[in-house]
């Protein structure tokens, strides 16, 4: 009888810690915005590893999402590229909101978590290239389905993949190596590009916090 009872206790214990666990956030934007830990990256800088959750983690020598040491105040100028002052960053482009986040360091050398979306830096043009400039180049599709699903529907012969509908916007973004990220994109006379960028030419690191280049001219 005392043996069923300590189980019976157990079981209750067990239910009651399940529950006052919170759910563990499911990107690093979300964690940041509950003061939750950042989720742990993949692959190394200049690797471009990612996961099924569209997030594109890199580092400087290694896996380390907060990296240790004594913080050393940066030499690279008041708005450095990002890459070089940041020592950690991600670029994650679910719900079509194209999000770096990075750990940079601020003018005394103290690291800062920092996030952008990159529709307020990086502008498309009618060729179907990238340019740094506000204007946006991901977005929505009228019905406000995500342009990545439609596109894929429309590639598998769906007629209502929404490929008239998205054709003014970029599509299928992903990182492809450090910090350039290539995207499907629509030219004015029509059709569509593979258009690559490298962030670093659009985004520095103000301060410990990530801002457009083409904001600061």
């Amino acid at each position: 009888m005392l043996f069923k009872t300590f189980t019976i206790l157990a079981l209750a214990i067990g239910v009651i810690a399940n529950e006052a666990v919170p759910p563990r956030p499911r990107t690093n934007a979300e964690a940041l915005a509950r003061g939750l830990p950042i989720l742990n990256p993949r692959g190394q800088y200049g690797g471009g590893g990612d996961n099924n959750n569209g997030h594109h983690g890199h580092g400087h020598g290694g896996h380390k999402p907060r990296p240790s040491g004594k913080p050393t105040p940066t030499q690279a100028g008041p708005n450095p590229d990002f890459v070089k002052t940041c020592d950690w960053f991600e670029v994650e482009f679910s719900n079509n909101r194209p999000i770096l986040t990075a750990l940079c360091k601020d003018n005394r050398g103290k690291k800062k978590y920092s996030e952008i979306n990159l529709n307020q830096c990086i502008k498309l043009n009618d060729d179907g290239k990238l340019t740094c400039a506000p204007g946006g180049f991901v977005g929505r599709s009228r019905r406000g389905r995500d342009l990545e699903s439609a596109m894929i529907g429309a590639r598998h012969g769906d007629n209502n993949g929404g490929g008239q509908r998205n054709k003014g916007k970029c599509t299928g973004c992903d990182v492809v190596s450090g910090d350039t990220i290539e995207c499907s994109c629509p030219i004015k006379t029509g059709g569509r590009i593979d258009s690559s960028y490298t962030l670093g030419n659009c985004i520095s690191n103000n301060n410990g916090r990530l801002t457009c280049k083409s904001a600061q001219n």
